[in-house]
């Protein structure tokens, strides 16, 4: 599959419920995209005051990202949101070479977004230190990658 024919499903986003100071993108793990993931996530208390994250972080925003539908081999070939192709569970270093083009278009995409969430940011104020990259599994092998292989154009970036 060529990256000219990968589209992302729309992210999830979850607006702050008060005055925009932050932005989390959560990058989902194998076998699940952006809308289930943020689901599960959000309906989750976090704390022993029963609160979930949007109620913890009230001033941030949420991006639910999904990988692209690709067939992953660890899966018989099924059509998947995936960040990347997964030959096998059992040992990942199998098919390492076959990932390459999955995390190279899953990084420009996310680059991509990154960078337009730290311009939003900017316009009131904010900025680069202001996004927070976390990931689940395969969420955060992709994460790792965006970060370590500095593709974005920006400096600063929690996660």
């Amino acid at each position: 599959m060529s990256n000219a024919s990968i589209t992302h499903p729309e992210p999830i986003i979850i607006p702050p419920s008060k005055p925009h100071t932050h932005t989390i993108i959560l990058l989902h793990g194998l076998s699940t995209n952006g809308s289930i993931f943020s689901a599960q996530l959000l309906s989750t208390a976090i704390n022993s005051a029963g609160l979930t994250i949007p109620q913890s972080f009230p001033g941030a925003k949420f991006i639910f990202p999904s990988g692209a539908p690709r067939r992953c081999t660890a899966f018989n070939n099924a059509l998947m949101n995936v960040w990347f192709d997964v030959s096998t569970i059992d040992d990942r270093t199998v098919g390492e070479d076959e990932q390459i083009e999955g995390l190279r278009e899953s990084s420009g995409y996310l680059c991509e977004l990154i960078s337009a969430e730290i311009a939003n940011l900017e316009k009131i104020g904010r900025g680069e230190g202001n996004v927070v990259l976390w990931g689940f599994s395969q969420g955060c092998a992709i994460g790792a990658w965006v970060v370590l292989n500095g593709e974005g154009s920006w400096g600063r970036l929690w996660g």
